[in-house]
């Protein structure tokens, strides 16, 4: 074993010499943890250690005399064998003898994450200069990190407000699945500070999003808005995706991927995520909880509705014009026969400046008709759209997929105009065969997007028009229950 141990290290030995050129650096930290502080290195020449100097923003630590490693050995630097030193866990720096600049996690270097209690970060060979999260330490012994695999996934971090201003559960974390098939998140972890493990049996069907409201949070989550970052691992506890922020975006401000999910702009292999220039993709906008993300101001209106629906109740989520000084209340009325299309039409349920509301009185097997109003201090209302209503089944025993939230035919696109690429995104309320095509203004089909069989639920595609030529196009999607088209404007 010991011998496979150090063909191993020797051909991380070699990789670096391929990496850094001649000669070898002297050695390189190989896992770490902040707490409790400690520091293993592999040592690819057998340095003479004592008296070397750690730096960490905490002060100073000298290695005692006596530490003397094998060539291409292990040697673990803690308070048995130094003068001391501590490890910040929000954000530190490891600097060795002002040579080497290792490690600078949190908001104190682009490369490695912090650990949380307890655990470690782990050196991963699969990915140079990256440290992956370890729940099971093993200081003083080589073990090999699972790779990181950052923005790699279908599913992503795609929008982190920190702080707010309009009351519960304005601080969130969504993740995005832009796929085209659903994807099971399971286990999967949400991490700033503290874990947040996603629930067994969790699903994010194409074009949906999840979201980790504050009320949620575990304790020590944190998202402080002046430096932070987050971390989205899998199932495998490798990391799939990260971003952060080092400056103070302001209240009511998110750090939002833009479009929605994308578009990577870089070699993801090389992505590093923890601050306002290295989070590739990621740039400011109004919060757009549970809705497609966007730069300017929605206006007056109620964005990102969804339902969860049970054979007791059905909960409402949204988000309120926050962005608006004036916005007052909530209003959510609802009606058995159609969409309440004024602030007066049908039952009024919930009146105030929450963006959840449970509905307790149902009936099995009868269809609900919601939709949710924004009023200002002066009593004017928001017009309602396909942003703000939604309409459900309430099931007699159980959920299925045929009683879950159903929307209209819906087609649009963002952003619109554009240029080179746009997200198209449609609802088929019921499944059947569909297509969705671009024709340019003669009425030419110039792509076709998706032709075939679609479940019923929401869907999206990215159309590239960096080959076509500037213009007006439409968006025309058919299916069984009708067509719609929107129109496209492409400006290079």
């Amino acid at each position: 074993m010991k011998n496979v141990l150090l063909i191993t290290i020797g051909l991380i030995a070699a990789l670096f010499q391929a990496a850094f050129a001649n000669p070898l650096p002297p050695f390189v930290i190989s896992e770490y943890s902040s707490s409790p502080p400690w520091i293993e290195m592999l040592c690819m020449d057998g340095s003479d250690l004592p008296g070397m100097v750690i730096h960490t923003t905490g002060g100073d630590a000298v290695v005692d005399s006596g530490v003397i490693p094998d060539i291409y050995g292990i040697v673990l630097f803690d308070s048995s064998n130094t003068s001391g030193f501590c490890l910040n866990p929000d954000g530190d720096s490891i600097v060795i003898e002002d040579m080497y600049i290792y490690i600078g996690y949190g908001c104190m270097g682009p490369f490695s994450v912090p650990p949380l209690a307890n655990e470690s970060a782990q050196w991963s060979y699969y990915h140079n200069d990256s440290h992956n999260f370890c729940a099971t330490p093993s200081p003083g012994t080589w073990e090999e990190s699972p790779p990181c695999e950052w923005g790699q996934t279908e599913v992503i971090i795609n929008e982190v407000n920190s702080q707010c201003s309009w009351g519960e559960r304005c601080r969130f974390v969504e993740l995005f699945n832009r796929s085209i098939e659903p994807v099971e998140i399971s286990g999967w972890q949400i991490i700033c500070n503290a874990r947040y493990t996603i629930s067994p049996n969790t699903m994010i069907q194409p074009g949906k999003r999840f979201i980790l409201d504050e009320d949620q949070f575990p304790a020590g989550f944190g998202l402080s808005p002046s430096c932070d970052n987050v971390y989205l691992l899998n199932d495998a506890g490798s990391v799939v995706d990260q971003t952060g922020w080092s400056s103070d975006h302001g209240a009511d401000v998110s750090f939002m991927r833009f479009p929605d999910g994308g578009p990577d702009s870089i070699d993801f292999w090389h992505f590093v995520g923890f601050n306002d220039e290295t989070s590739i993709g990621f740039e400011n906008g109004f919060p757009t909880r549970r809705a497609p993300n966007r730069h300017e101001t929605p206006g007056l209106k109620v964005i990102g509705i969804a339902a969860d629906v049970s054979s007791t109740e059905v909960n409402i989520y949204w988000t309120n014009p926050i962005w608006l000084t004036v916005f007052d209340q909530a209003i959510v009325r609802r009606s058995s026969e159609s969409f309440p299309q004024t602030p007066f039409d049908g039952e009024l349920i919930y009146e105030g400046g929450d963006q959840q509301f449970t509905d307790r009185n149902v009936v099995p097997n009868q269809t609900i008709y919601y939709t949710v109003f924004a009023r200002t201090g002066c009593g004017e209302y928001s017009e309602p759209d396909s942003e703000s209503q939604i309409s459900v089944v309430v099931p007699s025993v159980g959920v299925d997929d045929e009683q879950l939230p159903k929307k209209a035919l819906l087609l649009s696109s963002y952003p619109n105009p554009f240029n080179a690429t746009t997200l198209i995104k449609y609802t088929v309320p019921e499944a059947g065969k569909i297509s969705l095509a671009v024709y340019n203004i003669s009425g030419q089909k110039v792509a076709e997007l998706y032709a075939g069989h679609r479940e019923a639920g929401e869907f999206g595609i990215v159309w590239d028009g960096q080959s076509y030529s500037s213009g007006v196009y439409f968006a025309r999607l058919q299916s069984d229950v009708g067509s719609k088209a929107i129109k496209l404007i492409l400006l290079k």
